[in-house]
């Protein structure tokens, strides 16, 4: 099993996704990680940004599924759709404008392994 599962919802983040997966790509986490994510039925560029970015990034993860819902329903609607389609032992919720610094989701994952009820990361 996977350890970690990035879960990132997205609407409207064109500009930002290139940043967020390569930030997340470099994760080191023991046992590897896998990238969920939801599209809301973004109107603007994002899904081909994500698609260009996954092209780039994606080797780095053990599995990467991109759900594109066909019309807006919501922030929960594609967060509820990112973790049933997670497989990871843990899951690392990532705003979609997100930047992850180096070595965090790795502490993270870390502290999580050791045996943490609860691992909350922020500034």
């Amino acid at each position: 099993m996977t350890t970690i599962s990035f879960i990132v919802t997205t609407y409207r983040k064109a500009a930002f996704v290139d940043e967020l997966i390569a930030s997340l790509a470099d994760h080191g986490v023991p046992g590897g990680a896998e990238l969920v994510i939801a599209d809301d039925a973004s109107p603007d560029d994002t899904v081909p940004a994500l698609r260009a970015t996954l092209a780039r990034h994606g080797a780095w993860f053990d599995k990467v599924s991109l759900l594109v819902a066909d019309r807006n329903a919501g922030p929960t609607h594609a967060l509820n759709a990112a973790v049933a389609a997670a497989t990871g032992r843990y899951l690392h919720f990532v705003d979609g404008d997100d930047r992850l610094p180096v070595g965090a989701a790795l502490a993270m994952a870390q502290t999580a392994l050791a045996g943490a009820d609860l691992v909350y990361g922020g500034k």
